[in-house]
């Protein structure tokens, strides 16, 4: 998963932490959740979920209130 992620361009052990959360234990956290879940700062998940957008795993959603906003795997993440 590492490699593949690699090759996507984005961190690989973040993105692939963040792709296994989502699949197995995350349903549509926020960037909030997912950055307490990864121990990553929180301008650095946003980098990370743009990334992750940008390639088609991730998608974004509004969350339970108008400042947050979730994150939720794509088919092809």
């Amino acid at each position: 998963m590492a490699d593949a992620m690699a090759d996507a361009g984005g961190r690989p052990e973040s993105a692939a932490a963040a792709l296994s959360a989502l699949l197995h234990f995350l349903d549509r956290p926020t960037v909030d959740l997912l950055r307490r879940v990864l121990g990553l700062t929180s301008s650095g998940t946003v980098r990370l979920v743009d990334r992750m957008q940008e390639s088609g795993q991730v998608g974004r959603g509004p969350g339970s209130d108008r400042r947050s906003t979730s994150v939720e795997l794509t088919a092809a993440g």
